[in-house]
């Protein structure tokens, strides 16, 4: 029974943890004319959407902030149905259908400007198709069901498509790349192999060093036979086809994550029916798939299924299910995947309309969604975020700058919720690590500090760093710490930039470490000379300790807390110096 208990402490503990993580949903004041889909993608720009009307079938690009802040709106076509957002943090491509035919732009100019990369030549079209407007059996299907799929990994862009032309249906694949800025693979027929073979439906995956596509094999997009094949990343040659299962069904996702390729797929029971969603996985190199597992009885089969995972390698899935008879029934569910197993469905939000199109991306350990709602002829944005403690940094490195000085160099993290980096030095003569400067870029240059190479030196000194990433409000999480880095400096010199710079502001940050046992430091900026006071008090105001008092020049500072003859437990520290007044918590365990 004991254990029992345990269990159920630390389950509600973890399923209370994992709320607390989720923003509240964000009306986002962006109101459009009736939307027909919605993609996104975070990246250290912030979260990148792009979204389809009815009607004329506009299809804008939007920059939004982590805090669903519209930052910008650029109108990219008209006459598109369906499309597609990609990539990473320095490029974008939008893949869309327009008049019956498969259209390619890419990002320029701070994703402002688009520049179309549809080749115009009949030697290297990637698709070649008569005129067609996008209702017709002809050229490329688009319609309700998505007959193109798109991925980027590493500057390249692949692409797989169905084309419908005299009723035969065949899946087609294309690669572009921003080394060659060329398309290298041009319209190279996956299904020409198989004789009456139909490749509607087709989707998408890049593995390590392969691709994957699924297609489905007797229809265009429902009823058959859901058949799989392979190719290296540049190699010419497509697999055999693998069936992956058969029956009233309808291949709608494949992806992968670091152990396992993912097959979502649907059946229709009835016309008008409920669609359930299945999910099947295969080891990436195996060759057989295992039992199918039911993920939802009601699908929402215009929307999809979105997937995605996170740098630590999760696997993370989100989709739509509502009743068809029940407008204003729809729920966006979010689920991950890992040790073998899917977490219990989480409503990420449960006010969405009739038949809603939502876009889910993920950057580091957070995760972001964006909907659109349908009271009526009109459309509103809504966002929400799942917000976690940024990734370490990784890949830091110091090298010596043009200056002479310890120059620490690393990796972006591409959380869109990053606000700035926090810098810790250690030296023999402080004992400890010392929160010593920020930045907003990924590097760093101590200017206190004079870099030594080669040879011995009679005042030398050794001198170590590294990292944390900190969100920006309401969330300011702090990441782990990078890896640690040294170099060999001049002298004792500055610790701390107290003279030789000119602060524009006062600041407090938080101690560290925290919580601590039993001492801790606390460090704080002061812009203009004059009378400093920083004192900590208990959570009923009493006061503890004072451990500043006295007129100080402008310049950074660290105290030190000892609480060894204090309780644990949450305390307050207050700076004040001329009008400026910072209050922050800290809490002591013993």
């Amino acid at each position: 029974m004991k254990n029992l208990r345990v269990f159920l402490l630390v389950l509600f503990f973890t399923a209370n943890l994992f709320s607390q993580n989720w923003n509240n949903i964000v009306n986002t004041g962006l109101n459009t004319s009736q939307a027909v889909g919605v993609n996104i993608l975070a990246n250290q720009s912030g979260i990148n959407v792009l979204y389809t009307t009815s009607g004329s079938g506009q299809i804008y690009y939007v920059l939004m902030s982590s805090s669903g802040t519209i930052i910008k709106q650029v109108l990219i076509d008209s006459e598109v149905y369906v499309s597609l957002l990609v990539g990473d943090n320095d490029n974008l491509f939008a893949v869309y259908v327009k008049n019956g035919s498969l259209k390619v732009v890419r990002s320029t100019n701070l994703f402002t400007s688009w520049t179309d990369i549809s080749p115009t030549g009949a030697s290297n079209v990637p698709v070649t198709l008569p005129p067609s407007n996008r209702f017709q059996q002809s050229g490329i299907e688009s319609g309700t069901y998505q007959m193109f799929d798109a991925a980027y990994k590493d500057g390249k862009l692949h692409i797989a498509w169905t084309e419908t032309i005299n009723g035969l249906n065949e899946a087609y694949y294309s690669q572009y790349s921003l080394i060659d800025l060329s398309w290298i693979y041009n319209r190279e027929e996956i299904t020409s192999d198989y004789i009456g073979e139909k490749g509607g439906r087709p989707r998408i995956a890049i593995l390590p060093t392969q691709l994957i596509f699924s297609y489905n094999w007797l229809n265009n997009y429902s009823l058959g036979t859901v058949r799989t094949r392979y190719r290296t990343i540049d190699g010419p040659n497509w697999s055999s086809s693998v069936t992956s299962f058969t029956g009233n069904s309808a291949g709608e996702k494949i992806s992968s994550d670091n152990t396992y390729i993912h097959l979502f797929y649907y059946q229709w029971l009835q016309p008008g029916g409920n669609i359930p969603l299945y999910h099947k996985k295969i080891l990436i190199g195996n060759s057989n798939w295992g039992t199918a597992t039911l993920l939802a009885n009601h699908i929402d089969d215009w929307n999809g299924v979105k997937c995605s995972k996170t740098v630590n390698g999760i696997f993370q899935m989100s989709y739509i299910t509502f009743q068809y008879s029940t407008p204003g029934s729809a729920h966006l569910i979010y689920r991950s995947f890992s040790n073998n197993t899917w977490s219990a469905p989480f409503t990420v939000s449960n006010t969405l309309g009739y038949s809603e199109f939502f876009g889910f991306s993920t950057a580091s350990n957070d995760l972001y969604f964006s909907w659109f709602n349908h009271p009526g002829n009109v459309s509103d944005l809504y966002y929400r975020q799942y917000d976690a403690a940024p990734l370490a940094p990784q890949n830091l490195t110091v090298s010596k700058s043009t200056a002479n000085h310890p120059l620490l160099s690393w990796t972006k993290n591409n959380e869109a919720d990053l606000d700035y980096y926090k810098i810790y030095k250690y030296t023999y003569s402080e004992q400890g690590w010392i929160p010593y400067g920020t930045s907003n870029t990924n590097s760093f240059e101590d200017l206190n500090e004079t870099y030594l190479t080669g040879g011995s030196y009679a005042n030398e000194r050794w001198v170590y760093y590294k990292i944390t990433a900190l969100d920006k409000v309401p969330n300011p999480y702090e990441s782990p710490y990078s890896n640690q880095v040294g170099a060999k400096v001049k002298g004792a010199g500055l610790e701390k930039s107290n003279s030789g710079t000119t602060l524009t502001e006062y600041s407090l940050d938080q101690n560290y470490p925290n919580p601590f046992n039993p001492s801790t430091k606390i460090s704080y900026s002061i812009k203009e000379e004059g009378l400093v006071t920083l004192k900590v008090y208990d959570l009923l105001g009493k006061e503890i300790a004072t451990l500043v008092n006295e007129n100080k020049p402008a310049g950074n500072y660290d105290a030190e807390f000892n609480a060894s003859q204090l309780p644990s437990g949450m305390y307050i520290y207050k700076l004040q110096s001329g009008s400026f007044t910072d209050v922050k918590k800290m809490l002591m365990t013993k």
